[in-house]
C-alpha cells in the first residue's frame, strides 16, 4: 500500500511538470488588463490634448516677436518681447513631454501585453508575477499623475498665450509689422 500511496505522488507530480501545474493567474491576469485598460485611457486623453492649435499659436508669437524686434529697438519694448517671446519655448517644452509620455505608455503597454502573453503560456515564474504587477502597476500610476501635470502645463500655455497675446497686439498695432491669422 505504501508503494502504490508513492507511485502515485510521484504519478501526480510528473503530471503536473508535465501539464505545467501551476497558478492560472486569473488575478494577475485581470490587473494586467486593467492597466492595459488604464493606457487606453491615457492614450485618448493624450489625443484629446489641443497640440495643434498650441503650436499654431507659438508659431505666431515667433513671427510677430521677429518682426518687433526689428521695429522696437528701444530696450524696455526688447525686454516686454524677452518675456513674450519665450512662449515658444514653453511650448516646445510641452510637446516634449508629450512625445516622451506617449512613447512610455507604448512602452509599458508592450511590456504588458508580454507579461499576460508570458503568464498565459507560464513562460514566467509564479513568484515573480506580483513583483512584476507592483512594478507595473507604479509605473501607469506615475504616467497617469504625468499626464495630469502636462494637461495642467497645457491649460497655463492657453493662459499665457492669452495674456501674451494682449501685450503683442498692442504693440502689433503701432508697428507696421505685417500679421499673420
Amino acid at each position: 500500500m505504501k508503494t502504490g500511496s508513492i507511485a502515485l505522488v510521484l504519478f501526480a507530480s510528473a503530471m503536473c511538470f508535465i501539464l505545467g501545474c501551476r497558478a492560472d493567474f486569473t488575478e494577475e491576469t485581470a490587473a494586467v488588463n486593467s492597466m492595459l485598460g488604464v493606457i487606453d485611457g491615457l492614450e485618448g486623453r493624450i489625443s484629446e490634448l489641443d497640440t495643434a492649435s498650441i503650436k499654431k499659436q507659438a508659431e505666431r508669437v515667433v513671427y510677430e516677436c521677429d518682426n518687433l524686434r526689428l521695429v522696437y529697438l528701444d530696450t524696455t519694448v526688447q525686454y516686454q518681447l524677452d518675456s513674450i517671446c519665450s512662449y515658444p519655448l514653453l511650448v516646445q517644452k510641452s510637446m516634449e513631454r508629450v512625445r516622451i509620455l506617449s512613447n512610455e505608455l507604448a512602452t509599458t503597454k508592450k511590456q504588458l501585453t508580454n507579461l499576460r502573453t508570458d503568464m498565459e503560456e507560464r513562460k514566467v515564474k509564479e513568484e515573480n508575477v506580483a513583483t512584476f504587477i507592483e512594478i507595473e502597476f507604479l509605473y501607469v500610476e506615475s504616467l497617469s499623475e504625468l499626464l495630469d501635470e502636462i494637461d495642467v502645463r497645457f491649460q497655463n500655455d492657453k493662459v499665457k498665450y492669452e495674456t501674451y497675446r494682449i501685450s503683442m497686439d498692442s504693440l502689433m498695432s503701432t508697428a507696421t509689422v505685417p500679421t499673420i491669422e
